[in-house]
């Protein structure tokens, strides 16, 4: 089936189809983008514009399934089990850094390397690079 995805005042999105939810996207209230993050691996900025109260989505990754985005509505054609919201600027994703994007080798259970917060952050990979290094 899928989801519809559209956007209303103060940064509450409303998602309708396979699952219905309401996320609210805080950050658009200081005019920051945002990240909508689904089941099937795809993801989509959304940025608000206060003064038309309109929304603009763009994908960022696509995932499985097929993805429509119009000046009015934003269709994801395919199951979703859920979906997920965070600002775009604690994001982090491979393409930033081609050189780590290879380290795809899972980390022992035994190294700790920091929290997924820490992860999240955009210069996190500098941090750990020697510890990742070593495990390739």
């Amino acid at each position: 089936m899928g989801i519809e995805i559209r956007g209303r005042k103060n940064g509450v999105i409303c998602i309708s189809g396979d699952i219905e939810t309401v996320l609210i996207a805080t950050c658009v209230r200081r005019g920051h983008p945002f990240v909508l993050g689904f089941s099937d691996g795809t993801l989509i900025e959304g940025l608000h514009d206060p003064m038309t109260e309109e929304y603009r989505f763009k994908a960022l990754v696509e995932g499985a399934g097929i993805l429509i985005v119009e000046d009015d509505r934003t269709e994801l054609l395919w199951a979703i089990e859920w979906a997920t919201i965070a600002p775009l600027s604690g994001m982090m994703m491979a393409d930033r850094r081609p050189d780590f994007a290879c380290a795809t080798t899972p980390i022992d259970d035994d190294l700790h390397v920091g929290s997924v917060g820490e992860w999240l952050r955009p210069n996190a990979a500098h941090k750990y690079e020697r510890q990742l290094a070593c495990m390739i």
